[in-house]
């Protein structure tokens, strides 16, 4: 969120990327797999469900993108982003509030970053399915 610690190492982290760089999508790639991962473990869903159809689809689609990138020739750039993501999202993990989806959070202001500082030239897609109003956990 605007203001936060969190928030301030992402901006601090992201200074002179441009929009919708390898770094930022690798990023948002990670926290997109890790925020399906934590919404399975939090929030499970009955099996054979829609939810539980779209959380298959959604992991499959950021899985596939990632695999894209291997083909990029921004590929280096990217998995280096990618293999670092997670020291760039310590802050947002270390919160520690069990009921707050800190990939979503950061996934959040990742996104608000990427338009406003960064221009609005890159929009990342919405996730598949409702997660609800995160915010007000």
């Amino acid at each position: 969120m605007k203001g936060s610690p969190q928030r301030q190492h992402l901006e601090e982290a992201l200074t002179g990327e441009r929009a919708g760089s390898p770094t930022i999508r690798a990023l948002s790639d990670y926290a997109m797999l890790k925020d399906v991962e934590w919404l399975e473990a939090k929030r499970p869903v009955r099996e054979h469900s829609r939810e539980e159809r779209e959380r298959i689809v959604q992991k499959a689609v950021v899985e596939h993108d990632i695999d894209m990138w291997r083909v990029s020739r921004d590929v280096l750039e990217y998995f280096e982003a990618f293999d670092n993501a997670e020291e760039i999202l310590a802050p947002y993990v270390a919160t520690g509030n069990p009921d707050v989806n800190p990939y979503q959070l950061f996934l959040d202001d990742l996104r608000e970053i990427n338009r406003g500082a960064l221009g609005d030239s890159y929009t990342h897609r919405e996730p598949l399915y409702n997660r609800g109003n995160h915010h007000d956990q």
